[in-house]
């Protein structure tokens, strides 16, 4: 017994776009994996930037990413009981 040329064919052309959806899905988790390393590098570059930002400004300055200015929250003084 064998298959029709067909068949085969049939067969053959569903094996191949099944392969090729897999080879498609390993290339998108590789970019996905390296892409999360340069996630991570980023994060740790703007840890160290934040932190020198904290340390040269203070914990409560605020940035206007925009202009570049530098405000600081001011401290709020509780309500008085009546």
């Amino acid at each position: 017994m064998k298959l029709t040329d067909s068949e085969l064919k049939k067969i053959s052309e569903a094996k191949e776009s099944f392969n090729n959806l897999k080879m498609t899905i390993a290339d998108l988790e590789i970019n996905k994996f390296l892409a999360m390393q340069e996630l991570d590098k980023i994060r740790e570059s703007f840890a160290i930037v934040e932190s020198d930002l904290i340390e040269k400004y203070g914990e409560k300055a605020t940035i206007n990413m925009a202009t570049g200015e530098v405000t600081h929250k001011k401290e709020e003084t509780p309500l008085e009981k009546v």
